[in-house]
């Protein structure tokens, strides 16, 4: 589900560009969805403490990184970011030390390759000045985890200026929605306020902000506690026949479930250890999950702005979160 126009020129370039940039290896494979669902398997062991599980993401990370810890793939995308607390969750299940090395990596890459320095913001794409909700719910939690296991302040202080920044730029205020993008150059809010999947990237990276920021003594806690609590209230008055929320809130033609954002909204309350109840969860997913255990109805990957996702299907991200979810509820 990297890309979701699967007959256009865009898919067909983007193919041929990473076979012969990547060879065997393919653009969706060093990305988020693959992350969310090792972070899926990791909690799943965490809780049955079935080694087979970790074997397998342990598995899966010698393709990733080298014996001592060195990246085997071109960090080009922020989306990687990801890669980096999934390392940070190995050394704290395993304490060995080439996952540590691994995360302190990208967060130098990350600060070196993606700062825009003078207004210290995490950019989407290095040769882009636009700020992406996205880029919240990717690099957030991995600068929050990596300021408490790196010992790293600087990293917490990172990603609260990503929130406040976005808050205070990119924001509306009467219903707060995050905007898609903030145009940097041209000071623009860009993209709609009603895209389902922003508001869960936006919330993810909130509730990171939340858990970490209380576990810091942060003094932005209470303000990112009231602005979570805010946002949830909200998209209660958004759901549809009260189970799940669309690709789009209110007004839109497909009032069917996107599962991407609606389990992105339930794993950021349990990140903000906000309660999740069972059957209410349960409930939704009804029509959504086959016998095998395979969700489905996930939205692919939005383009671009305003060039959103015009199917659903299966994704590594939204099995991820299912799994996540159900080992903590």
């Amino acid at each position: 589900m990297s890309f979701n126009d699967e007959d256009s020129l865009y898919v067909m370039l983007s193919g041929l560009k990473n076979k012969i940039i990547n060879r065997r290896n393919t653009y969706q494979y060093y990305n988020f969805p693959r992350a969310w669902l090792m972070i899926g398997l990791l909690d799943e062991y965490e809780k049955s403490g079935e080694v087979n599980i970790l074997g397998n993401v342990e598995g899966q990370c010698e393709k990733l990184i080298d014996k001592e810890g060195r990246l085997l793939f071109k960090f080009n995308k922020i989306d990687q970011s990801l890669f980096g607390l999934v390392f940070l969750r190995l050394f704290k299940i395993t304490s060995q030390t080439k996952y540590l090395n691994g995360a302190n990596e990208i967060y130098q890459l990350v600060c070196s390759d993606f700062l825009l320095e003078t207004e210290q913001l995490v950019l989407y794409r290095k040769e882009s000045k636009v700020c992406f909700v996205d880029t919240l719910g990717m690099v957030c939690p991995f600068l929050y985890e990596y300021s408490v296991v790196a010992k790293c302040p600087e990293a917490s202080n990172l990603a609260d200026k990503q929130l406040n920044f976005y808050i205070e730029n990119a924001f509306e205020k009467e219903t707060h929605l995050p905007f898609h993008a903030y145009d940097l150059e041209n000071g623009l809010k860009i993209g709609p306020l009603n895209w389902s999947r922003g508001l869960a990237w936006f919330l993810i990276g909130l509730s990171y902000a939340v858990k970490y920021s209380n576990q810091a003594e942060n003094n932005q806690y209470k303000t990112f506690e009231q602005l979570y609590d805010t946002i949830n209230s909200k998209l209660e008055t958004l759901k549809v026949k009260g189970l799940f929320w669309p690709q789009f809130f209110a007004h839109t033609n497909d009032n069917s479930i996107d599962t991407s954002a609606t389990l992105m909204f339930y794993y950021s309350r349990l990140i903000a250890s906000r309660k999740v109840d069972f059957k209410e969860f349960n409930a939704l997913l009804q029509g959504s999950i086959n016998k095998k255990g395979y969700i489905f109805n996930s939205t692919g990957d939005t383009i671009y702005i305003n060039k959103y996702s015009r199917q659903k299907g299966y994704s590594e991200i939204t099995q991820g979160l299912l799994v996540s979810i159900l080992s903590n509820i």
